[in-house]
């Protein structure tokens, strides 16, 4: 059996959950406490005005907005839901 696994994103719902799950790993294992404080994370890079390769607008367009996309990364994914 294959580490991986693959699933289909159907909806901008699970895309936005999918989102804040793949930023919350760094919490979850124990690495940080505090999105803002882990340097490895796109999570800063969607916030920050700087320059970056990231699909900054795009993302934050299924969050509707950057105070909304703060306030999805407030609470902890459900990761029943993902697999």
């Amino acid at each position: 059996m294959a580490p991986y696994k693959r699933v289909l994103i159907d909806s901008e719902d699970y895309l936005r959950r999918l989102i804040r799950y793949i930023h919350y790993n760094p919490i979850a294992g124990g690495l940080t406490e505090n999105l803002k404080n882990w340097r490895y994370t796109s999570y800063n890079g969607i916030l920050s005005n700087n320059s970056t390769m990231l699909s900054r607008n795009e993302v934050l367009t299924y969050f509707n907005d950057r105070d909304n996309f703060i306030y999805w990364h407030k609470a902890e994914p459900d990761i029943s839901t993902f697999f």
